[in-house]
């Protein structure tokens, strides 16, 4: 699970209580909305001269082959479609082109789509040296079967199962024009049929070297983040503090006997976010985890051990199943993707999408996943077993229909923005604004239009997010100098506002972090201090009237501590009256026990004792120093009778009687109290010293001599 100090409580505070800090946050989050406005009009203004990009389902078909096959694989071939299935070999026949390969015409009808059969052997299929492999191969291998159809580069690549594991592979290999004109070449192609990397960065092992020792030993990761592994927890700090094993993120481990080196540890940053890989003792898979320099989150991922590839224009990160933004925004769709490699992408020629394509080699299934840059957001996966993307953006997608052999397989066509080209060159140039701009450029302004105004909303405020907001502003009027121009008059002045207000706000925030650590600092101070007193406070045994009279002086005394510390400002108030709440219960427990002992026959015996120990002393003493030292004495024991005194006024003691023999006790007291202070001071004044301060205990005043009975 993941602990994470956000102070949002405290951030809300500060808000209610206003200052200089709030007044620019209101200013701030005034031109968040007027930039939201500006970018929501370019994006009106955008859509009417090009036109939408969504992804929308135009309609369905069927595909119908001769035999009861499995599909396998559709893909374009120019303006064709070429379906890829397997027909059953039970009869132990010939296998020809037939049963392998369909291709088809999409046709648009009033009624929705269609396909119109091609034929085969007036198709560039016919060519006789790839006819003499196919036959060869069928031939051959008993075991031969259609796995994919893909496009690398200018080549299109037929890959057939030989053997009985789907690794033996022969790969038939075309060249396709930029006309689409297609050429046999070879059945040689498989070292064309190669995947891009996982990862499009660099992975770093953790070493020995980046150990920190200590009690709880970890690694310095970039100088930002400390990951343990003892204890049987897997720990993330931000301190270098090896003295505790708390931190910021904590899990456990399967083995809690493992150390720090048991660990397999990697790491990588991108952009504000560091990566981790950890591969923990005696487990078989590794963990991913994303720290995120801004937020100060960690996020639990393990798909990013997969594959992970960074997001255009340096938004985050894609990874099967999901994404994860610089900002902190991430999301993850309920879908199997074990087993899938990063395939391919394709930017759309608007600039505004891009589709990423992940391939699932035994099953031939694909997921696709379309990203907005506008929006910032990824839409919801299509899975297909094949997709055919036609010049004008339809898309055909095929999805098998299970393991049961059909003639009827069941198409879908989509409306996509990855046009070709070509087709995006077809269009008449614009001779407007925006047309000269250009659609691509204009995304992109739009996008980090939009992210500004939400960085600034983000309610999760630091410094390092207000000093990346600013330079996040003054790097806009670099990468796109038309927010200057006519294009959207104004916009320029409005985010010289938005610099100017977040490098005055970034200073008033570090007045208010540090306001707010002094808080922070006078709160775990007094949570200290009390816990230390609440732990001392055990009357049962206590058989001295002084210990209860000291325990209830004390909680008074931190009561008015913790009043006086709920002053201050971006206090955690909720927190001041649990610890008041806490003490109250403290002084009534302490309170009724002190009643019940004083209620006693022998709980002012002590006193009386004292008092009697002093007399002594003041009759030995045979310099006016002694009595000095005996005066200062019987002040201190008058003043712990004044504190019993205006205690037993409000102590539970129910029986009216004991109080009443209380009350005459401590009377008594103080008599006797008040008459040997009267000799000794006669008597030190007799050996000629000067009167001592007024430290010594005063005469008992009237309302002492004759305390009231309740």
């Amino acid at each position: 699970m993941t602990t994470e100090p956000l102070p949002t409580e405290l951030e809300a505070q500060a808000v209610a209580e206003g200052g200089s800090y709030e007044v620019l946050r209101r200013r701030l989050s005034a031109l968040a909305k007027g930039l939201e406005e500006r970018a929501a009009d370019l994006n009106t203004r955008r859509l009417a001269e090009f036109g939408d990009s969504k992804t929308t389902l135009l309609g369905r078909l069927r595909i119908m082959t001769d035999d009861n096959s499995v599909g396998r694989d559709i893909i374009q071939v120019g303006e064709l479609l070429l379906f890829g299935f397997n027909v059953s070999r039970a009869t132990g026949g010939a296998v020809n082109l037939g049963d392998v390969f369909g291709l088809y015409r999409l046709v648009q009808t009033g009624e929705g789509y269609e396909v119109e059969p091609v034929p085969l052997a007036s198709s560039f299929l016919a060519d006789p040296t790839f006819g003499r492999d196919f036959e060869e191969l069928y031939a051959y291998y008993k075991n031969a079967r259609l796995l994919q159809l893909t496009q690398r580069g200018d080549k299109l690549l037929m890959a057939f199962q030989m053997g009985e594991r789907s690794s033996d592979m022969r790969v038939f290999r075309w060249a396709v024009s930029p006309r689409g004109e297609v050429r046999y070449l070879d059945a040689r192609g498989s070292a064309d049929l190669t995947y891009p990397p996982p990862f499009d960065f660099a992975w770093t092992r953790a070493t020995r070297e980046m150990e920190v020792s200590g009690r709880f030993p970890h690694l310095n990761i970039l100088d930002t983040i400390f990951v343990g592994t003892g204890q049987g927890v897997l720990t993330v700090k931000t301190e270098n503090n090896t003295e505790t094993d708390k931190g910021i993120f904590a899990e456990p481990l399967d083995d809690n006997t493992q150390s720090l080196d048991d660990a397999q540890i990697e790491f990588a940053r991108v952009g504000t976010l560091i990566l981790l890989r950890v591969l923990p003792y005696r487990e078989k898979h590794w963990r991913g985890l994303i720290y995120n320099t801004l937020t100060r989150r960690v996020t639990r991922m393990d798909a990013i051990t997969q594959a992970c590839i960074q997001l255009p224009e340096d938004h985050g990160l894609l990874f099967p199943g999901g994404y994860y933004l610089q900002g902190g925004d991430h999301r993850t769709f309920d879908a199997e993707m074990d087993g899938m490699q990063f395939e391919r992408l394709q930017r759309s020629p608007n600039g505004e999408d891009v589709l990423y394509t992940f391939y699932e080699h035994e099953e031939g299934l694909s997921a696709l996943f379309t990203y907005n840059l506008i929006a910032r957001e990824l839409q919801s996966p299509l899975f297909a077993h094949g997709h055919a993307l036609l010049s004008d953006g339809r898309m055909v997608l095929f999805h098998d229909e299970g393991a049961e052999a059909t003639r009827v397989h069941p198409m879908q066509v989509w409306q996509t923005p990855f046009v070709s080209d070509e087709y995006a060159a077809s269009r008449p140039p614009s001779g407007t604004e925006l047309g000269k701009l250009g659609n691509a450029a204009l995304v992109r302004g739009i996008s980090d239009l939009y992210q500004l105004a939400r960085d600034i909303e983000n309610p999760e405020v630091s410094a390092e997010r207000y000093q990346a907001l600013t330079a996040q502003t003054r790097k806009l009027f670099d990468a796109h100098h038309w927010f200057s121009g006519e294009v959207s008059p104004g916009l320029g002045d409005v985010l010289h506002e938005v610099s100017a207000a977040g490098e005055n706000i970034l200073d008033e925030f570090e007045k208010v972090q540090a306001m707010r650590a002094q808080a922070e600092a006078a709160l775990n101070t007094a949570r200290a201090e009390q816990k230390q007193l609440l732990g001392t406070l055990h009357p049962e045994d206590w058989d001295d009237i002084q210990p209860f009279v000291d325990a209830l002086g004390a909680i008074t005394a931190q009561r008015g501590k913790l009043l006086t510390i709920r002053e201050q400002r971006y206090m955690d108030t909720a927190a001041i009256d649990a610890l008041s709440t806490e003490l109250g219960e403290a002084q009534t427990r302490i309170g009724t026990a002190t009643g019940e002992f004083l209620a006693g026959p022998e709980a002012l015996k002590p006193l009386s004792e004292e008092v009697k120990a002093l007399s002594a002393r003041a009759d030995a003493a045979k310099s006016a120093r002694e009595l000095g030292e005996v005066l200062g004495d019987l002040g201190r024991v008058g003043a712990g009778l004044d504190t019993l005194s205006e205690l037993l006024t409000r102590l539970p003691v129910d029986d009216a009687t004991g109080r009443t023999r209380v009350l005459e006790g401590i009377s008594g007291i103080y008599a006797s109290l008040n008459a040997l202070r009267a000799g000794a001071d006669g008597r030190r004044k007799a050996l000629g010293e000067e009167k001592p301060p007024r430290s010594s205990p005063r005469s008992l005043p009237s309302s002492r001599r004759a305390l009231p009975v309740r």
